[in-house]
């Protein structure tokens, strides 16, 4: 992780930029950039050579194309259910779209005008490499069947062995062969790890056994030879070819190997369980590492090469897609982002700057009036982060994650730790407030402590009491004066009065508390519920002035205006966010500038923040 940081760094200041990217109405700006990114886990990448750009797929169900140059998104190929897998042509005409959901692969035809789409018996497929042929079968099974990808008229229909189930499927250069990766045998007691080719004209197939489970499996030809390269659990790497050799075997890695892309006879690329991409090279026999590099957070899922430029393609578990040089492992583009997707989010008192926190544990700070990073991204030890927060004048940064460490960092020391705290339990919930001096934070075992910062840069424990219940807190919210503290454990909704200690307001709301937001005045209290809605409470009688509907899902997010008079909703299933008039007047407003869930929502005078599972914050004047 802390490789992919600095890479990060060092590019931003190497002039490298993030496309320029669209900010809906009616935003203001857009933080991070949306650039080579999908909303979830990347499955797919090719290059497109005849086109100059990049093909991707993803478990969003999206297929995109990107300008290489900039990053940029140039075109939505096709929406549909989660992608598992992407398979294409040579010329990346023909694309096969395995699905993730059980649903029906999908051919995506491009040789005409326009794209043809044709649906498939089962869910997964392959196509071959003149794009004629396409190979589908469903998961779990151990029949294939290859159909005509213009027709989709059946050209054959294998069964492989009696019992058992596929891994991979690939066709030869020439589509007169298809040769399969599976754990199948004639009997249930004859199951193994078996390399099957089957010649498409008819015949007996020819069959070669393996060892142990592979995680990873590519298909090339060399001198019209077959060769197959397994990846292992283990991080082994197997190379063998089809006509009777004996295997070679290497540790490419120590985490397991997730994607391999072969270069020819001597060349192959390995893409690891932990994010790193490694290539490796043969010279009289014997294969070693040219370099690795750091290219995601998490599992690499798929590798291309456009040979032409020289230039890697990966995606990654991460949402993200990488593009670098072959020869020094360089990254070629570098957005300005969070590699991984946003988590939590704080502004400034004064509005004009952003705190950002995402699940990798990595914090950003942006400047608000031109959308520029403050001080790129730091790695904050804590595990995924559940809060972040803005102290002393904003000078400190607050963090705290799953791993229960709450720390400190000051800006005008290179955002040096400054301070840190082992707590009992994961910190659920962070906020700081309104005077800067004051921070809070919420515990998994129920445990919420009240902080006041002393020597400007170390927090002192000044309160500590437990939540309603000894209940994971959920939530939490300062009053305008820093006299009270509500907070969400499970169902359970409580105000306390910190001087006394005192619980001012305790109700079961009936279903689990997500997010709290006071309203600058102090008189309105929103809460958001996992029944996919918030309430607006008077916080003088508590009784419920308004409620009103998520978009769809729990809530994850709510923010009253300062005036308590609007209230945005984010649900952590739909990617808008609908801001409602609490009195009830007109409809609501949608805002939808994110691809991913909305996790954060933060008021400021007439503009709202909001942050997001895409890895970017949109400003708004709503």
């Amino acid at each position: 992780m802390r490789i992919s940081v600095v890479l990060v760094l060092l590019m931003t200041l190497c002039g490298f930029a993030a496309a320029a990217d669209d900010v809906p109405e009616p935003g203001i700006r857009r933080f991070g950039s949306t650039a080579l990114r999908h909303a979830l886990p990347v499955t797919g990448v090719a290059f497109d050579g005849e086109r100059a750009r990049l093909i991707s797929t993803s478990f969003d169900g999206r297929v995109l194309g990107w300008d290489t140059a900039t990053g940029e998104l140039l075109e939505t190929l096709h929406e549909g259910s989660p992608i598992s897998r992407l398979s294409r042509s040579a010329d990346v005409r023909v694309l096969g779209l395995s699905r993730a959901s059980g649903e029906a692969a999908t051919i995506l035809d491009r040789r005409g005008e326009g794209i043809t789409t044709r649906d498939l018996a089962g869910d997964q497929v392959v196509v071959s490499q003149d794009g004629s042929l396409a190979a589908t079968w469903s998961s779990g099974t151990h029949e294939i069947t290859v159909v005509d990808t213009a027709s989709g008229d059946e050209r054959g229909r294998w069964m492989v062995g009696a019992e058992g189930v596929l891994y991979w499927v690939a066709f030869s250069d020439d589509a007169s062969k298809i040769v399969i990766v599976g754990r199948f045998g004639t009997s249930r007691r004859d199951l193994h790890t078996r390399i099957a080719v089957h010649p498409l004209a008819g015949g007996p197939p020819t069959t070669h056994e393996t060892d142990g489970s592979p995680t990873a499996f590519a298909f090339s030809e060399e001198d019209g030879v077959g060769v197959v390269h397994l990846g292992f659990a283990d991080g082994r790497l197997v190379r063998r070819s089809l006509n009777d050799e004996e295997p070679i075997a290497w540790q490419a890695d120590t985490a397991p190997i997730a994607s391999i892309r072969p270069l020819g006879h001597a060349r192959v690329l390995t893409g690891g369980g932990s994010g790193s991409i490694a290539l490796w090279e043969r010279a009289e026999g014997e294969w070693s590492e040219t370099w690795r590099v750091a290219a995601h957070l998490g599992r690499v899922s798929s590798l291309g090469f456009d040979a032409s430029r020289g230039w890697l393609a990966s995606g990654g578990e991460d949402h993200t897609i990488s593009l670098r040089d072959l020869v020094s492992g360089a990254a070629l583009f570098v957005p300005v982002r969070h590699s991984g997707r946003i988590t939590a989010a704080a502004l400034s008192a004064d509005g004009n700057t952003a705190v950002t926190g995402a699940w990798n544990g990595v914090f950003g700070l942006w400047s608000l009036r031109d959308g520029e990073v403050v001080s790129s991204f730091h790695e904050s030890g804590a595990g995924t982060l559940n809060g972040v927060a803005l102290l002393a004048d904003d000078r400190v940064v607050a963090t705290g994650g799953r791993e229960g460490r709450l720390a400190l960092w000051d800006r005008t020391r290179d955002t040096t730790r400054v301070f840190e705290e082992q707590l009992g339990s994961t910190v659920t919930a962070l906020v700081a407030g309104s005077s800067g001096r004051k921070l809070a934070s919420g515990e998994g075992d129920g445990v919420v402590r009240v902080w006041q910062l002393v020597d400007g840069d170390a927090l002192e424990n000044a309160t500590t009491f437990m939540a309603p219940r000894n209940a994971s807190v959920g939530a939490l919210a300062w009053s305008p004066d820093e006299g009270q503290l509500a907070l969400g454990a499970m169902s359970m909704l409580a105000v306390v009065d910190l001087a006394s200690g005192r619980a001012l307001y305790e109700v079961d709301m009936k279903s689990p508390v997500t997010a709290l937001s006071w309203s600058a005045d102090g008189r309105r209290l929103a809460v958001g519920l996992a029944a996919r809605a918030a309430v607006v409470l008077d916080t003088e009688s508590w009784e419920t002035i308004a409620r009103v509907p998520s978009q769809g899902g729990r809530v994850q997010a709510v923010a009253l205006s300062e005036d308590g008079a609007r209230i945005a909703v984010a649900s952590v299933s739909g990617v808008e966010v609908l801001v409602h008039s609490v009195d009830g007047e007109g409809a609501p407003r949608s805002l939808g500038g994110h691809s991913g869930a909305v996790t954060g929502l933060v008021w400021r005078g007439d503009q709202l923040l909001t942050a997001s599972a895409d890895g970017t914050a949109v400003l708004w004047a709503p």
